[in-house]
């Protein structure tokens, strides 16, 4: 589903390097205390927009909703909007009306498929909950985590578990809570890849089995540590079989760049892999998609540009609980 949703802590595009500048990123007790009032636990507006159109955060889920019939971990949550309907759908016709609440990505979709692609927009909901110790510890990183100098790192200074800079001041601080979000202590489990043809056809790429440990998110956790340890094993298609990433990220990069490793079964040896990284094409994607697009963004920040633009409300993909049950 799209809603609307304000881009609370600002929006990051590859522009001018900014000017030398001192460390940024701790603010002041009084600072952090926005957190409880008029800021989220992690920076967000709590407050709804003018026009009503995005309401006030008020908790989120936390538990599950009743009479849904939800089974617990390991299954796909149901959906608890069923009943929400399109309030409006945005086309290539009618876009232009819209453009400035639109991707640039999302625009070329719309320019390039206009006689199929378009975006249904629902109500509006924010949903988005953490567990009390992860606010509690955000409220503590915003007094404490540093950029280095460089940008290319999180000092931690003795925080951890929770997103690093919820009151952001630069770019790069974005991109660290992004890098270093809340989703669990760590995920396992089986994920398959699909590439769309033009004609609308899916064709099966991969099938691997993951598991992500993120040392951030514990207690354990000390400065310097590690940001993810991520292990990724191929079981399809058959020439990829027995193929194995292991990918490490220190949280100071700066300090301590990735760590990757492959093991490839035609070969039978590990080998360091020092291309599993920025926009080296992942393999099996038809290169389409680069190691530095993971999730978004994955990697190291250093060749890149980035520039703090502000902040605006867009359309974006919100509780995609439909798209959760849809088979290939």
């Amino acid at each position: 589903m799209i809603r609307h949703i304000t881009i609370r802590i600002g929006v990051v595009a590859l522009l001018a390097l900014f000017a030398a500048t001192p460390v940024w990123a701790k603010v002041s007790a009084d600072e952090a205390q926005r957190l409880k009032n008029d800021l989220t636990p992690f920076g967000a507006e709590r407050a709804g927009n003018a026009d009503g159109t995005i309401p006030a955060w008020e908790g989120g889920i936390t538990a599950p909703p009743e009479g849904l019939g939800y089974k617990g971990r390991g299954t796909v949550h149901p959906d608890p909007f069923t009943d929400d309907k399109v309030l409006f759908s945005i086309t290539a016709e009618n876009m232009d009306q819209y453009a400035d609440e639109l991707s640039a990505g999302y625009k070329a979709m719309l320019k390039r498929y206009p006689d199929t692609m378009r975006m249904d927009v629902y109500p509006t909901r924010r949903t988005a909950a953490a567990p009390e110790w992860v606010y509690e510890n955000t409220l503590k990183n915003a007094t404490k985590v540093e950029l280095t100098e460089d940008g290319l790192g999180v000092i931690a200074n003795g925080g951890k578990m929770g997103p690093p800079f919820p009151i952001p001041q630069r770019a790069e601080e974005l991109m660290f809570n992004h890098l270093l979000r809340w989703w669990g202590t760590g995920a396992k489990g089986t994920m398959n890849s699909y590439r769309v043809r033009a004609n609308g056809k899916l064709i099966r790429q991969d099938e691997w089995t993951v598991l992500d440990s993120k040392p951030w998110y514990k207690d354990t956790f000390t400065d310097g540590g590690n940001q993810n340890t991520l292990i990724l094993n191929f079981t399809a298609p058959p020439r990829r079989n027995g193929e194995v990433y292991l990918i490490i990220d220190s949280v100071n990069q700066s300090e301590t760049p990735r760590k990757a490793w492959q093991y490839m079964p035609g070969q039978r040896r590990v080998r360091r892999g020092p291309t599993i990284a920025y926009d080296t094409p992942i393999p099996g994607t038809a290169g389409m998609t680069n190691w530095d697009q993971s999730n978004l963004f994955f990697g190291a920040l250093d060749r890149y540009d980035w520039k703090l633009l502000g902040k605006k409300e867009m359309y974006v993909p919100y509780n995609n609980y439909a798209a959760d049950l849809v088979s290939p």
